[in-house]
């Protein structure tokens, strides 16, 4: 099973259905397909989760509100395209391509199968 490894405990790891941008090459190389299971690997919990679809998207052609739901974590709110493109560098070496809202990334869905989370908590929404 593929191991989907996250730096931060984002509020979408307690949604039954999510999202995670990736690089353009996880749809080039094709390191997950639609209906396989992945073990989803966040600080504080593991999710099994199904690929639900996947496909390339221009950071700039998705919504803020979209971005905001797939990048945000406690302490980091997402205010534009720019934010979301400085969250997507702070993963990266300064020497590889960096991220602008002109990128084009793979947008995976997510459906959440199992979770070992003790408890699921609510995003409050401020």
């Amino acid at each position: 099973m593929f191991a989907i490894k996250y730096q931060h405990n984002y509020f979408k790891k307690d949604e039954k259905k999510h999202t995670t941008i990736r690089g353009l090459t996880w749809y080039k190389n094709g390191k997950v397909k639609v209906g396989e299971l992945v073990e989803e690997q966040f600080p504080s919990q593991t999710n099994i989760s199904k690929v639900i679809d996947i496909w390339t998207e221009k950071l700039e052609n998705l919504s803020l509100e979209f971005l905001k739901e797939d990048g945000e974590y406690p302490g980091f709110t997402i205010n534009n395209h720019e934010d979301f493109c400085k969250l997507i560098n702070s993963f990266l070496p300064g020497f590889y391509y960096q991220a602008t809202p002109q990128s084009t990334k793979t947008v995976i869905i997510l459906e959440v199968q199992e979770s070992n989370a003790e408890s699921t908590t609510l995003r409050n929404k401020k």
